[in-house]
């Protein structure tokens, strides 16, 4: 489902055109709303804003088009006559004398008086906009804290649009990544440093995804799991890549900015890794492991210097271009499993495969096949909820391969689990990661378990060097 920033683009786009002028025309693909086609025609648009995912049209004569997009909803806006190519079904037709704004395929379509706008469900029910210029990180902080909130699981909390209106699943996975929370953690249990992370990541990624969509200059187009560039705001890496290099970084530096200090978490770090190498990644907390592997997966951007990943370079890629490679080329096993608690197991793997286009022929051998692999040939149907813990994460590891991703990112993944159970998972991951040729960073605090990698790299002060 679209969320807030992407919203808060198509309202861009279409005030653009719309804002000020007077409609030769305004047509409904929805027969309840047909009636209002005479009341709005010829009216002008005054202000086209948004509310979390819901965008707000409003007319001169006190109506108001209330729209959410849903799942499939889209927004176009063209110079008069043109017409997009596509299959959906027209629901909203707005023109003026030279452009047309044209809303397919969404349901939720109401006119709405000022009373009624006020009295709407959605608006009355919702948040704060996660995009509103007044939201501060101490706001934020508060709005966890409030009684309503303090008691709930972060990773349902953050899809509760009366919490942070915009948010979505998207959003929600990479703020918890970035802030390094575990998502059934709660505000209540969280100390004032992990507050302020939280609510300074979530402004930082939600603007950025708002704000990094804009670059024209960074504009990515991708087709059939590949990318080709109309233009990069920075120059490509010159540097040649040899076949077997999977990870390439060079000059990355990212630091943190608390209050009126900084702190430096990467400097100037250069790396190699080679495909089908499995890497340690140790250093004590706060070292910068987690940063590296955000900035690997392109979860986070450095401040300086540059990622290359599979031959990609993820510097200045817009966030949308950052979305669908990770969803194709990266797979993530957390600390916590992040199952998908009413999904079964077989189809918290099959999520992945149908997000990245799997043909349906195909999905059902790969999920047995993954399975049988893991052990877990006989647990297809079952829930996560009665499976141990090794077991859980054995199905993450699944879900993380399933879609033969390039590069296996995993951050302490045994930290929940026993000795016996870490073990197993451990002896698992690097067999599956040699057995498809894949590259694994993982990051442990675990001498044992690091000396089950190929090489084993130390974060210490900013810098990467081997252990």
């Amino acid at each position: 489902m679209p969320e807030g920033p992407e919203i808060r683009r198509a309202a861009d786009r279409v005030a653009a055109v719309l804002v000020g002028q007077r409609m030769e025309r305004v047509a409904f693909g929805l027969p309840r709303l047909e009636p209002f086609e005479r009341r709005l025609t010829g009216r002008v648009v005054t202000g086209v804003t948004t509310r979390g995912k819901a965008m707000l049209t409003r007319f001169d004569n006190n109506l108001t088009i209330y729209s959410h997009n849903q799942l499939y909803g889209r927004w176009y806006t063209l110079r008069r006559p043109r017409s997009p190519q596509t299959n959906r079904q027209l629901r909203i037709e707005l023109c003026t004398p030279t452009h047309r704004a044209l809303l397919y395929s969404a349901s939720d379509i109401e006119v709405l008086n000022d009373r009624q706008l006020r009295e709407h469900p959605f608006l009355r029910r919702a948040g704060p906009d996660i995009l509103d210029p007044a939201l501060t990180t101490e706001s934020i902080v508060e709005r966890l804290l409030d009684k309503r909130f303090r008691g709930r699981a972060l990773g349902s909390l953050y899809l509760d649009q009366a919490f942070l209106a915009g948010n979505g699943n998207y959003l929600r996975s990479e703020i918890l990544w970035v802030a390094g929370i575990d998502p059934a953690r709660k505000p209540a249990a969280l100390d004032r440093a992990e507050l302020k992370k939280l609510a300074g990541a979530t402004l930082r990624i939600s603007r950025r995804s708002y704000r990094t969509r804009m670059r024209r200059s960074n504009a990515v187009r991708w087709e059939a799991g590949t990318c080709s560039y109309v233009r990069r705001a920075r120059p490509p890496v010159t540097e040649a890549m040899t076949n077997d290099i999977d990870i390439l970084l060079r000059g990355v530096c990212r630091s943190f900015r608390e209050g009126a200090s900084e702190h430096v978490v990467l400097d100037d770090v250069d790396a190699e890794f080679r495909r089908g190498e499995t890497i340690a990644l140790r250093g004590r907390s706060g070292s910068g492991k987690s940063t590296l592997l955000n900035l690997v997966g392109g979860i986070d951007t450095p401040d300086a210097g540059r990622v290359v990943v599979a031959g990609v370079d993820l510097t200045g890629l817009t966030e949308r271009a950052l979305t669908l490679f990770r969803r194709r080329h990266i797979g993530f096993v957390y600390q916590a499993f992040n199952l998908v608690p009413t999904l079964t197991v077989a189809d918290n793997i099959r999520l992945v495969l149908e997000l990245n286009d799997v043909p349906r022929d195909e999905t059902d051998a790969r999920i047995a096949a993954l399975l049988q692999a893991v052990g877990l040939a006989d647990r297809a149907d079952s829930y996560p909820d009665v499976l141990s813990g090794g077991e859980q994460q054995r199905v993450a590891i699944a879900r993380a391969l399933s879609h033969r991703p390039a590069v296996l990112l995993a951050d302490e993944p045994t930290g929940n689990l026993d000795e016996k159970a870490a073990e197993s998972v451990i002896a698992l991951l690097g067999g599956l990661i040699r057995e498809n040729g894949g590259t694994m960073i993982m990051a442990t605090h675990s001498a044992a378990i690091a000396s089950t990698c190929d090489r084993t790299l130390e974060l210490h002060d900013g810098k990467l060097v081997p252990a």
